[in-house]
């Protein structure tokens, strides 16, 4: 494998001071109703906070350890932002009958641990109610209610995931000596030569690539942007870049000249929500599909050849491998193109479904070769102009070596089904990010 030299060069991942938040541990107790509701009370102090809270046991040598079973049927001041106040109770309820339904707790040997997040630090997985836009947080996917799988986060929920970048080095890009290297250069720009890379910030991304549904629910006006339509739970399919942020040339809002302004869809989803949605860089995105992986494809298979991609691929993506011939497409086919609904194929390590195949997706960054200059390159933006934007992931009627961590492809900003020719570009979608803070 072609080994990279790295020099590093100093520089701050800016870390902000404020009040820290608290649960008074004394304050903490759990009562037990005959029907087996739990209700458990605590002091926050400090500063507001993301708080949440577990059931632990003692384990055999004594310890406290997590009791192991997903704690989702609760209510009242947990798994969102509470207000401090060291004079009053803050309060819990937990239905332990519907989570826990094999296991009476009278004896003691059980207790509730109640954590405090800041609000510029939360927990991994962050929901917003796409109706109310309410945040709610949770440590693991599994603390979700009723499984991200459920269909309401395909459609008027959505599930963001943390991904933790501050001061994280990696190397972006394709090996050249790849022994696939040479048949699979249209899926990439300059041959996106591996540099290292380092972001500055941990965000969070969408668990799943944008829907319909949700698109239509951010706008608030009942428009997917979409061409195949009927299903809100398949992806937003045929958007350009132009429509969801905006940034054609001569147009006001253009990345990364007026830097993280948005026009467009995203601007009315910002307006709606209170909440700076965007869509990732470039660096971002690779960072967030690798999920910690060097190899050709996040699932750690590597090249070999350009239609299939690798001998596994079809585990973790929607392509012209395993999806409708073009030749299929029409109107009143029924076949929506190769459209997947999110999710069903495996996921990278990160828990992030459909980074490969499916819908391409858009990024920030002008279309052209990668600043080698410095390295390693810290939190690029791509380059400062240009007549195309960037797009990742591949999709559904592409080639497998498209769906690569590294592959790149690109689009006129404003391609898009309401172009002419707008059958060819069935595929073009996008994956929401936004900075890891609480409202």
């Amino acid at each position: 494998m072609k080994r990279l030299m790295l020099t590093m060069s100093a520089f701050a991942c800016g870390v902000a001071f404020a009040a820290s938040p608290n649960i008074d541990a004394g304050s903490v107790s759990m009562t037990q109703s005959e029907n087996r509701t739990a209700v458990v009370r605590y002091k926050l102090t400090g500063a507001d906070a993301v708080v949440t809270f577990d059931i632990e046991h003692r384990d055999g040598e004594g310890n406290w350890r997590s009791i192991g079973v997903p704690i989702v049927s609760v209510a009242g001041d947990v798994n969102r932002v509470v207000t401090h106040d060291a004079s009053a109770f803050k309060e819990i309820r937990w239905n332990a009958r519907k989570d826990w339904p094999d296991r009476h707790f009278d004896d003691g040997s059980i207790r509730a641990k109640v954590t405090a997040w800041a609000k510029s630090s939360p927990p991994d997985y962050m929901v917003i109610d796409l109706d109310t836009f309410d945040e709610t947080f949770y440590e693991t996917a599994d603390r979700i209610p009723g499984g991200i799988f459920d269909e309401c986060y395909l459609t008027n929920k959505l599930v963001m995931r943390r991904i933790h970048a501050a001061c994280e080095t990696f190397v972006m890009g394709q090996q050249t000596n790849d022994a696939a290297s040479a048949t699979c250069e249209g899926a990439f720009i300059a041959h996106a030569p591996q540099h290292w890379v380092t972001l500055t910030n941990d965000f969070y991304i969408g668990v799943f690539e944008a829907t319909q549904g949700q698109h239509k629910k951010l706008r608030g006006d009942g428009t997917s942007r979409s061409k195949a339509t009927g299903d809100d739970r398949l992806p937003v399919d045929a958007i350009s870049y132009q429509r969801l942020r905006g940034g054609i040339t001569g147009e006001t809002i253009n990345w990364p000249a007026t830097g993280t302004a948005v026009g467009q869809d995203l601007a009315v989803f910002r307006t709606r929500s209170g909440i700076d949605f965007d869509i990732p860089t470039e660096a971002e995105w690779e960072f967030a599909c690798r999920a910690g992986t060097q190899s050709a494809f996040h699932d750690g298979s590597e090249f070999t050849a350009v239609n299939s991609g690798s001998a596994t691929l079809g585990g973790i993506a929607w392509f012209k491998g395993n999806c409708p011939d073009d030749s299929e497409l029409t109107d009143s086919s029924g076949l929506v193109g190769g459209l997947r609904r999110p999710g069903q194929k495996e996921s990278n390590a990160w828990g992030l479904y459909d980074m490969a195949g499916n819908v391409s997706e858009w990024c920030r960054d002008w279309a052209g070769a990668y600043d080698l200059a410095a390295q390693p390159a810290v939190a690029p933006v791509g380059p400062s102009s240009g007549s195309l934007r960037i797009k990742r992931g591949g999709n559904w009627h592409g080639k497998g070596a498209y769906c690569a961590s590294s592959a790149r492809r690109a689009n006129n900003p404003s391609y898009s089904v309401d172009a002419s020719d707008g059958t060819n570009v069935w595929g073009n979608g996008y994956r929401l990010v936004c900075p890891a803070t609480a409202k």
